[in-house]
């Protein structure tokens, strides 16, 4: 199975004809474990990537999301992690089991969605995450004040379905 894969890249480099979601997604099939970035990942306007394990952004990792990225596992970000000013980025953390979202670096999201049905708090938030468009928190609960994490909204961000209870969110 990995030499197929081997293989795989190999034609692809020697057509000079690249494709992530080919390498993506002979990825996903033959191994289980998570998706690191160590180099330039970019989402393309128009372009859905799923991501169904952990996800980690590593310290020499830039991504960039334009387009539309679902995360089913943990999120963690130590390199640069951002979308583009004229964009419409859509993050969705739609898990099975809670999420951490973790890392040393900011994560600058622009709109998002929270959807986990979890045990809750179904997401526990360790790092420090920036949004700059609307945050829809949809079904789950974030837990920063256990896990030392913060959330930033900047001046034009918006919040929907919010829901106020005790450690959800704490607005300052």
């Amino acid at each position: 199975e990995a030499e197929f894969l081997i293989n795989v890249m190999k034609s692809m480099k020697k057509n000079k004809t690249y494709s992530v979601g080919l390498i993506l997604c002979s990825l996903c099939a033959f191994a289980q474990g998570q998706m690191v970035t160590k180099g330039v990942l970019s989402v393309a306007p128009n372009t859905l990537l799923s991501v169904v394990s952990d996800f980690r952004n590593t310290n020499t990792g830039v991504y960039k999301n334009d387009g539309e990225v679902l995360f089913r596992g943990n999120f963690t970000n130590n390199g640069t992690f951002s979308h583009s000013q004229i964009s419409n980025g859509y993050t969705r953390f739609e898990g099975l089991e809670n999420q951490k979202m973790s890392g040393t670096s900011d994560a600058v999201f622009n709109d998002v969605l929270l959807y986990n049905l979890s045990e809750q708090p179904a997401f526990q938030l360790e790092g420090k995450v920036v949004i700059s468009g609307e945050m829809d928190f949809n079904q789950g609960i974030i837990d920063s004040d256990n896990f030392g994490g913060s959330m930033i909204f900047n001046q034009n961000a918006e919040i929907i379905n919010k829901v106020f209870s005790t450690g959800f969110f704490n607005h300052s």
